[in-house]
């Protein structure tokens, strides 16, 4: 059985390169012949809370576009803060990079590919 996934289907971990509302910069892989516009590593905010399929889904999507993409995931579960709860309540997940755009629920995959790659 995949350790990442319960009984239930539902995420219960994540890999070691996603963290939870850390400082510390997270390893990840990139395939530099898989291409990419951007060769510096970007910080990206996964604003989430704990129990919703879309946030575990985005999750999962930047799990796989950070193969290819330099980028570390910071996930941030909302319920820690009420500034953030308040502001993300009902647009989670929120996938934002560090001193750039912004995508929220709900989130396709070429759209966050794009501003990945482009931003």
């Amino acid at each position: 059985m995949n350790p990442l996934k319960a009984s239930s289907n539902r995420r219960t971990a994540h890999p070691p390169f996603i963290q939870t509302y850390s400082t510390k910069s997270a390893s990840v892989c990139y395939n530099k012949r898989m291409g990419s516009k951007r060769d510096t590593l970007r910080q990206v905010f996964l604003y989430s809370r704990p129990g919703c399929h879309l946030c575990d889904d985005a999750a999962e999507l930047l799990e796989q576009l950070a193969q290819r993409i330099p980028i570390t995931i910071v996930e941030v579960n909302i319920l820690g803060d009420i500034d953030l709860y308040e502001r993300y309540k009902h647009s989670i997940p929120v996938v934002a990079l560090a001193g750039g755009p912004s995508l929220a629920a709900p989130i396709r995959a070429d759209q966050l590919e794009r501003l990945l790659v482009e931003s």
